[in-house]
């Protein structure tokens, strides 16, 4: 039988090593907040996964650079 998370999506249990501080700053915001640390963890991780899934690829990046370095000026013109 698979679990389900309070949105009725599936969900898994996983180990994970962290840095003692970090651990303590969690249990701290979920024992302020009155939530499960479980929840806070996923939530934080649910934080992480999308802000890495919108940021632009760093080879994607420096095509753009190197596009503005070549064509700035165009681009400044047709912005007006």
């Amino acid at each position: 039988m698979c679990a389900t998370s309070v949105e009725g999506l599936p969900v898994s249990e996983f180990v994970a090593t962290m840095d003692d501080a970090v651990l303590a700053g969690l249990r701290e915001i979920a024992a302020r907040e009155g939530r499960a640390l479980e929840d806070v963890v996923a939530e934080a991780l649910q934080s992480y996964v999308a802000a890495h899934r919108t940021r632009p690829r760093s080879e994607v990046l420096a095509h753009l650079e190197a596009s503005i370095d070549e064509h700035g000026e165009l681009y400044r013109r047709l912005a007006e």
